[in-house]
Parts: C-alpha cells; structure tokens; sequence
C-alpha cells in the first residue's frame, strides 16, 4: 500500500524558497525519489530504526546523567577534602 508524499504532495518534487536560491527553483523530491508516493512498508521500517535509536539515545542520555551526578558527588567530597587539607596546613602554622 501506498500514500501521497508529505513533502512533496505527490508532485515529485518540491518548491525552494526564492529566499535560499534567489531564484525560482524546484528540486526532485528525496523522500519518495520522485514518484509522488511512498511505500508503507518502508514507512514503518524507518519508524522501528527511528525508534530503536530513540530508545538508545534515552537510555545514553539517562547514563550520562547519573554519570554527571556521581562526578558533582566526587567534586563537592574533593573539594570539602582540599578545604579541611588547608585549614590543616593554616592551623600548623607552616604557612
């Protein structure tokens, strides 16, 4: 089964702005390689592969974020450690 291209409306092809080409242009349509029409089968292979990437790019972001945390944790714990370190080295008069 078949539908109308989105992008081109079934034309095969689609208007660029005068705007970007300074001129009156038209290009061959890339998402249904000009034919107006695009396959449904396709339609939803591409939306597994665009599904399967958002679930990884999720669960990436997800394990950057608790890797951030636990990175602020050992910052906030260095720094407190530096801070207890100097006013050690103050305190012994060497300084």
């Amino acid at each position: 089964m078949k539908i109308i291209c989105p992008d081109c409306k079934g034309n095969g092809f689609t208007r660029i702005p005068y705007a970007q080409a300074g001129e009156e242009v038209h290009a061959q349509c890339e998402k249904c390689a000009s034919s107006g029409e695009i396959d449904l089968k396709i339609l939803a292979d591409q939306i597994k592969v665009l599904t399967f990437r958002n679930e990884k790019l999720h669960h990436h972001n997800e394990k950057m974020e608790l890797d951030i945390i636990e990175l602020r944790k050992d910052n906030k714990r260095l720094a407190a450690q530096f801070d207890e370190s100097l006013k050690q080295f103050r305190n012994s008069g060497d300084m």
